[in-house]
């Protein structure tokens, strides 16, 4: 079988959470005689390029992309992210898609995925589906309950408060309209996918309450517990 994965950035210039499990993921699957393919972003760059390369039997799409972005939308939602993504599927033709984080990519990617007929899980890492800032914590420094009407407020009291006064300048344009858009599109990819790989009862819970009708995809893989080794369960639910 031969399986995409998709994550905002990868080694070896970053190195943390999502991107090693990432790449352990990558070393079960082929260590298991399946072909593992990664399409990852190296984001503030001065010139976009695409580069292709192998690293320990797992062929690597690594796009030079630049950081800055016109408007919020283009955050979520890029049409050059989704041609792109769109040729790579052409050339790999894969069987699976599996997707560790949207960042830096685009959620037009469940459209492309569904209309080729390639099924697709979400691994929830982090909250960036849920949250343009994707830690959940709101602008008091308090957990936030997620999808909050005033998102908007939030975000822009975050980045002014976190010295980013060019972004907070950009933020004025995240009006409720966009995030409206972006809450849609989210409830499509999750629709669209085949299950949603959680790590803790926590973020079972989120999904849960936030997308209801996703509820029976949830595979909830603990982190660590026993000793279990957490990369060959999801291995074993991913396929």
């Amino acid at each position: 079988m031969k399986i995409i994965q998709i994550i905002h950035q990868y080694f070896p210039n970053y190195n943390s959470g999502t991107e090693q499990y990432t790449y352990y993921l990558s070393q079960f699957l082929t260590s298991n005689n399946h072909e593992v393919v990664i399409f990852t972003i190296e984001p503030n760059q001065k010139k976009e390029k695409l580069i292709i390369y192998h690293h320990q039997q797992v062929k690597i799409y690594k796009f030079y992309k630049k950081s800055s972005h016109l408007n919020f939308k283009e955050t979520f939602k890029s049409v050059k992210m989704e041609k792109l993504f769109h040729k790579i599927l052409k050339k790999e033709n894969p069987d699976l898609a599996a997707i560790q984080s949207l960042i830096h990519h685009s959620l037009g990617y469940g459209k492309i995925l569904k209309k080729q007929n390639i099924p697709f899980t979400i691994s929830i890492h982090d909250y960036w589906f849920f949250c343009p800032n994707i830690k959940a914590i709101n602008s008091d420094g308090k957990i936030c309950d997620l999808y909050n009407k005033k998102c908007y407020q939030c975000a822009g009291k975050y980045l002014l408060n976190q010295g980013m006064l060019g972004k907070f300048i950009q933020s004025v344009f995240w009006n409720q309209e966009v995030l409206k858009i972006r809450h849609e599109l989210v409830h499509d990819f999750f629709n669209a996918c085949s299950k949603i790989i959680v790590f803790s009862e926590f973020s079972n819970q989120i999904v849960s309450k936030l997308i209801p009708k996703s509820k029976k995809k949830i595979i909830l893989i603990n982190h660590g517990v026993l000793g279990n080794n957490i990369y060959e369960n999801h291995g074993k639910k991913l396929l």
